[in-house]
C-alpha cells in the first residue's frame, strides 16, 4: 500500500486548477486499479490531467491505514489534442477514452468537485445520473456551485454531477444555504464514443 506521500498528485503543479487547464478534455477509463499509475504516466508524458483523491481510513487486523482513493473509480480526466489521446492509449492502462464536447460545462462540474475535494469534506459517488431539483449554494466556501438535490434526501444533500460520466458526487449541506435554479438544465456535451488505439 502507497504512503500517502508515493502517490501522484491529483493536478500537475503547473497548474492552480482544472479550470486553467488548456486544451480538449477527455476521460480515460481505465483497466482495475490503473487510475494512479495513469497519473503518473500522463505527468511523465507532460501530459494536464486530474484525479480526485480522498482520504480514507481502513483496517487490517488491529493498524489503521490511512491512504487516497480515487473519487470515481476508474477514470482519470486528461487534457489535450487527439495525439495526447493517443498517446494515452498507447500506456495499456486505458480500456478506451470518453470524449467531452462541452467543455465549459465538463470545467465547471470538474471544478465543483475539485473545490469540495481540496476542502477535504468527504463525498460520496451517487451510481448514475442525478435526477432532480437544480441548486445553487448562496453561501459559504462553495458559494456558486450548481448541484442537484438528492431525491431520497432532499434540501439538505446535493449532487455535483460529471454530466459526461453520467454519475454524481454527494455533498451533505444546509438546505437554508441552497436556492432553486429554474429551469432545470438538461444534461449536454456527451459524447459517448469510445477510443481503440
Amino acid at each position: 500500500m502507497l504512503t500517502v506521500r508515493q502517490n501522484p498528485l491529483q493536478l500537475p503543479e503547473t497548474h492552480a486548477s482544472v479550470v486553467d487547464v488548456p486544451g480538449d478534455w477527455w476521460i480515460a477509463h481505465t483497466k482495475a486499479r490503473n487510475e494512479k499509475a495513469l497519473a503518473w504516466d500522463l505527468g511523465a508524458l507532460g501530459i494536464d490531467y486530474y484525479l480526485p483523491m480522498l482520504m480514507r481510513e481502513t483496517y487490517s487486523g488491529n493498524r489503521r491505514r490511512r491512504n487516497m482513493y480515487p473519487l470515481f473509480t476508474s477514470y482519470v480526466f486528461f487534457a489535450g489534442n487527439h495525439q495526447a489521446r493517443y498517446r494515452v492509449l498507447a500506456t495499456n492502462r486505458v480500456a478506451n477514452v470518453l470524449e467531452v464536447t462541452d467543455r465549459p460545462r465538463f470545467v465547471d462540474e470538474v471544478g465543483a468537485i475539485e473545490r469540495v475535494v481540496n476542502t477535504g469534506d468527504m463525498l460520496e459517488i451517487v451510481p448514475g445520473l442525478p435526477v432532480g431539483q437544480r441548486v445553487r449554494v448562496t453561501k459559504g466556501p462553495y458559494e456558486g456551485t450548481l448541484g442537484t438535490v438528492t431525491h431520497d434526501r432532499p434540501w439538505h444533500a446535493i449532487t455535483l454531477v460529471i454530466s459526461t460520466l453520467g454519475v454524481g458526487a454527494e455533498l451533505k449541506i444546509n438546505g437554508d444555504l441552497l436556492e432553486p435554479v429554474d429551469p432545470p438544465e438538461t444534461p449536454e456535451g456527451i459524447n459517448t464514443r469510445r477510443g481503440h488505439g
